[in-house]
This record gives structure tokens, C-alpha cells and sequence, in this order.
């Protein structure tokens, strides 16, 4: 017999399996108790405005489907929670566009579109008659009509003034013997879900260059390619960098100016000369991995930095052993450097610090194994409670230790999740919180938390 509700009571309904209606008084031990939040219709969920629907669970939830859900940037219902988010994947969007960088699915009356294998320049380029190239799709850019949408490959440099969000599925987009010039005064780009690359030959130009305090941002992108001696991006703009990776750049990977820079979620690889150099900019540097080539320089320089946060970074010299891991200069009062593993395994001689700073910024719950002979392993800046390598200075300050490479690393060549009992282990500062690692994974797993990038599982 099919399971029949007997009776309600106030925000408690029971129910009654595998009984005849004539037995439903109070259904005996076969009733079926439900908790005060269930429900069996969306009615029963008016009191709890936040989650107005009722589930097949017998749960009040906030979403059932994607129409439920109508506030900017969470368009999707996430059928595990029942909870409404952001769009990650073109296909949870009715327009087949997810701006994953913003978390909102564009309509068809925002985009413009390119099919650069294709498409026809024409008035319209809309899905069923996409362009051709990016220099006329830039023509139809209105205030509303600000979204781009490349199929293909296209070589092409192209400057933009506006609002503008250049999403693709995996395109690519070189600068031919120029480079991109993405935004100038007032401009706010997005270049997304594609490979960017510099000029070809031997022009000293960057692959991406963003001017007069624009505003760019990366994700999910692929940068390589600048010529000459130059970085990947230069920017005198605001540079935002997420779930991206920039590689093989023989300036470095980023350059900012004066502006801001946040970089999280990425990984700069591989890239000669500093990963990261910023003057006067704004900085946040967080969950990023970055594997040096410094060629003497520091992997990441940061100068007079108005503001100043670098957490749960790896960073990681590989080929000379005489550069500097990460270097402040006048940096911020209230600067925080914390959970970030430094590794030195370069093959030649190890002579650069760490850390050097200038006394003005906080250095906590790190683990910098720089192997540099017992030169400094934080040089000038306020230390506590960080691990260094057997071979480095630990220095004045509360609560810092030391170990060897094998006794801190799971594998001290490649591998530097902490071994079990490493020194790092539950050395963080006691009062730090802090909620993921570089891996995504929650802090602490237990009890104190760890110090460096990585949490013991």
C-alpha cells in the first residue's frame, strides 16, 4: 500500500505506511515522524522566506531549478544543496554563455558574437551569424551590449575603452607583432576561458599590456609568449589574475604599476626574470603556486605597497640558488605574510634570503626552507612562529623551530606537503585563522592549525 498522510499537526506532519484509511489513528508503530522543518508542499515552507520550497526530501530549500533563482551572480540551482550560486560551465546557462569570472550567465542581448573559422562581418553577429574578427565585433559594443563570445583562433591587437567581457571555450588569441592592448582610460576588461599569446618574433613587447589605470582582469586563461626581455602582462591599470596560468614569459609573468593587483587561484610557472613586480600597487597574492626561474632577482618584488597580503602561496626557486624568494620593499604597516611555503632547490649555490623586508610588515606561521647556509631565513621583518630548513637562520622571534628538508617534506626535491610530524605541524600562530589551504582543503583538520601553505590531512 502507497504511503498516505494521516493527519498535521502544528509544523509536524506524520505519516502513516502501508495502512488502511480506516486504521489512521495516529497510524500505531508504522507512523513515519518527520522533523519540524520538513514539508510535503511548497506551502508548508512560508515560514522560512529563505528556503520557500519544498524538496522530494520533504525539505524547505531555497531552490528547486534555476528559474527559482533570481539574484545577479547566483543563477543556478545547485541540485546537491538546493541552494541557489554562481554559473561555472557554459551549459548551466539558457544562452550556452557562463561569465564564470563573475558568476552570471549572459542573455543573448548582451553578446556579441565571433566564429573566427566561419563567421561573416555583418551588422548583427549574433548566434546564427556570427563575425569574423574581433576589430568589428568591437564596432557593435554598446553599454548593454557588452559581452564577446570567440569560436576559433584569431590574431589580431585590438585596444578597448569600454566595458567589455571576451568570453571562449578554449580559443586562442595572439597578438601577431604587437601586443594586445587591453583596456586604456575608463576601460574594464575580462578575457576569459582562452590561450593569450604575444607577438611573434623577436619584438621586446609584452603579451598582454593594459594602460592608463584601466581595469583587467584573467580567468581561467593561458598567457605565454612576450618577447624580448618582457612579462607577460604590463599593466598601469588594476590587474586581477584568477584560475589562470602564465608560463614561459622571459621578463617575468606580471608587471603592475601604481594601480592594484590581486592574484589568487593561479599558477605563474616557469616565467625568467620576477614572477611578480609591483610598485605602488595595492597587492593580494593568495593560493597561487609559483615556480621561479629568477635569473638572480627575486621571484616576487614588491615595492611600496599601499596594502599588502600574501597568504597561502607556494613559492619555488628551481634554477639559481643566489635569488631571493619574496622582497618587500617599504612596504605597509599592518603587511601580512602568513601559511606560505618558500623552497630553494636550485643546484648551485644558495645565498639569497627567503624573505627580506624592511621591518614594517609581519611574517607568520610560514614554512621557508631556502637552504642558504645559515644566512637569514627572514631577513628585517617581524617573525613568529615559522619552520625553517636545518640550514637557515631561524632568528630572533616567538615560536619558531627548525627542521631538515626530509623531516619537513613529504619529498624535499618535489613534493612539499608536510611529512607526518614535521616540525610545521600545529606550529601556527595560536590566535591565526584562516579557512582553506593552497589545496582548497578547510583549516584547520584538526585542532591548531598548520604553518605554510599546506594542512596536514
Amino acid at each position: 500500500m502507497q504511503d498516505v498522510l494521516a493527519f498535521a499537526t502544528a509544523k509536524r506532519w506524520v505519516l502513516c505506511a502501508g495502512v488502511a484509511l480506516a486504521a489512521l489513528v495516529g497510524c500505531g508503530g508504522d507512523e513515519k515522524k518527520i522533523t519540524d522543518e520538513s514539508c510535503m508542499l511548497d506551502t508548508d515552507c512560508v515560514s522560512t522566506p529563505d528556503t520557500p520550497y519544498c524538496s522530494a526530501e520533504r525539505a524547505c530549500v531555497g531552490c528547486l531549478e534555476n528559474a527559482h533563482c533570481t539574484t545577479t551572480g547566483a543563477p543556478v540551482c545547485d541540485q546537491g544543496t538546493h541552494t541557489c550560486r554562481g554559473c561555472s560551465a557554459d551549459n548551466e546557462c539558457a544562452s550556452g554563455v557562463c561569465l564564470a569570472a563573475e558568476g552570471t550567465c549572459a542573455v543573448p542581448s548582451q553578446i556579441v558574437y565571433i566564429n573566427a573559422g566561419f563567421g561573416v562581418n555583418n551588422p548583427t553577429c549574433d548566434d546564427k551569424t556570427p563575425c569574423k574578427t574581433m576589430a568589428h565585433a568591437k564596432t557593435l559594443l554598446t553599454g548593454t551590449r557588452n559581452v564577446i563570445r570567440l569560436i576559433g583562433d584569431i590574431g589580431e591587437s585590438i585596444e578597448f575603452q569600454t566595458k567589455v567581457h571576451i568570453d571562449s571555450d578554449g580559443g586562442t588569441w595572439s597578438g601577431n607583432t604587437t601586443p594586445l592592448n587591453i583596456g586604456t582610460r575608463n576601460g574594464a576588461v575580462t578575457l576569459e576561458g582562452m590561450s593569450l599569446q604575444g607577438p611573434a618574433g623577436p619584438a621586446s613587447q609584452p603579451a598582454v599590456q593594459c594602460l592608463n589605470n584601466a581595469s583587467l582582469r584573467l580567468h581561467d586563461v593561458m598567457l605565454s609568449g612576450a618577447g624580448g626581455n618582457q612579462p607577460g602582462i604590463f599593466g598601469v591599470c588594476n590587474i586581477t589574475i584568477t584560475k589562470s596560468h602564465i608560463f614561459n614569459n622571459p621578463g617575468g609573468a606580471v608587471f603592475c604599476d601604481g594601480n592594484s593587483l590581486t592574484i589568487e587561484d593561479t599558477l605563474l610557472r616557469n616565467n625568467q626574470g620576477r614572477s611578480i613586480d609591483a610598485t605602488g600597487c595595492a597587492v593580494r597574492l593568495a593560493r597561487n603556486q609559483i615556480i621561479s626561474l629568477a635569473l638572480g632577482q627575486p621571484a616576487v618584488a614588491l615595492t611600496a605597497a599601499p596594502s599588502l597580503t600574501v597568504e597561502n602561496n607556494l613559492i619555488l626557486e628551481r634554477a639559481f640558488g643566489t635569488a631571493t624568494g619574496l622582497k618587500i620593499s617599504n612596504g605597509p604597516t599592518g603587511g601580512v605574510i602568513r601559511f606560505n611555503t618558500l623552497v630553494n632547490i636550485a643546484p648551485n649555490a644558495h645565498t639569497g634570503d627567503g624573505i627580506t623586508c624592511d621591518g614594517t610588515s609581519v611574517v607568520t606561521s610560514n614554512v621557508i626552507a631556502w637552504q642558504n647556509g645559515l644566512q637569514q631565513g627572514v631577513n628585517a621583518c617581524a617573525r613568529r612562529y615559522n619552520a625553517f630548513d636545518a640550514s637557515t637562520a631561524v632568528g630572533a622571534g616567538e615560536g619558531n623551530t627548525s627542521g631538515t628538508m626530509a623531516a619537513l617534506f613529504v619529498n624535499p626535491a618535489s613534493d612539499f606537503h608536510l611529512a607526518a610530524g614535521s616540525p610545521a605541524h600545529a606550529l601556527a600562530e595560536p590566535a591565526a585563522k584562516i579557512a582553506v589551504d593552497l589545496d582548497g582543503k578547510p583549516r584547520p583538520a584538526e585542532g591548531r592549525l598548520d604553518a605554510g601553505a599546506y594542512e596536514t590531512p
